[in-house]
């Protein structure tokens, strides 16, 4: 019997990264899980292009990702209303922030 590589990937994900964000996170939300597998996606330096030129990046390629995918979750208009999402008092926005890496 032979295994398939990508059907171990898979599962690997679906079953052992899930006990990892349940446990750093507390809730098992897709979203946070969503925003759990984006920070596993590796983005070196090497393969991104950079410039010398310009305003030095300040967040993460990864942070970024996460935000739009928050935005687009909550369709939410504008980065403005993203901070003001991330910034509430509330329980939820918190742990979204959390997982977001900000």
């Amino acid at each position: 019997m032979t295994t398939n590589k990508a059907g171990l990937i898979v599962y690997h994900i679906l079953f052992e990264t899930d006990t990892l964000y349940k446990n750093s996170f507390g809730s098992s939300s897709i979203l946070i899980g969503i925003l759990y597998l984006v920070g596993i996606i590796d983005l070196r330096r090497s393969s991104i292009r950079y410039f010398q030129r310009g305003r030095p990046y300040v967040y993460s390629p990864t942070i970024i990702i996460r935000c739009v995918i928050v935005r687009i979750w909550f369709r939410l208009d504008s980065n403005r209303s993203l901070h003001h999402f991330l910034s509430a008092e509330l329980p939820y926005n918190r742990m979204i922030t959390n997982a977001c890496g900000i």
